[in-house]
């Protein structure tokens, strides 16, 4: 069998060294201009730790009454009424932080 000539093959990859050279660096320049800029980490805030504390229910009386009874559900209704305020500062704490986040999104859909 006959070997190709060494000159030949050397002729052949000049004349593809240009054309895939250019096509190279046509594939990297279109890359280079969409960038995206890097966004800051959104900021986490922790709920306050007295947002989370458990409400303890009062004791039920010892020998219990009506009078003692009538006590012990107005106390009942006064954790509830704690646990309930917790729950909307909580709300109100996360309604903030996502309408923060979404203006900071439109801050960087703008630029």
């Amino acid at each position: 069998t006959e070997r190709p000539d060494v000159n030949s093959y050397a002729t052949i990859l000049q004349k593809m060294n240009a054309p895939t050279l250019c096509l190279t660096l046509v594939l990297l320049t279109g890359c280079a201009g969409t960038q995206n800029a890097p966004r800051p980490a959104p900021s986490v805030r922790l709920i306050p730790q007295t947002l989370t504390i458990p409400v303890t229910p009062p004791p039920f009386p010892d020998t219990p009454t009506w009078g003692n009874l009538g006590i012990w559900g107005d106390r009942l209704l006064d954790a509830l009424e704690t646990c309930n305020a917790d729950k909307r500062a909580i709300e109100l704490l996360e309604q903030r932080r996502l309408q923060r986040l979404n203006n900071e999104d439109n801050n960087h859909a703008e630029n």
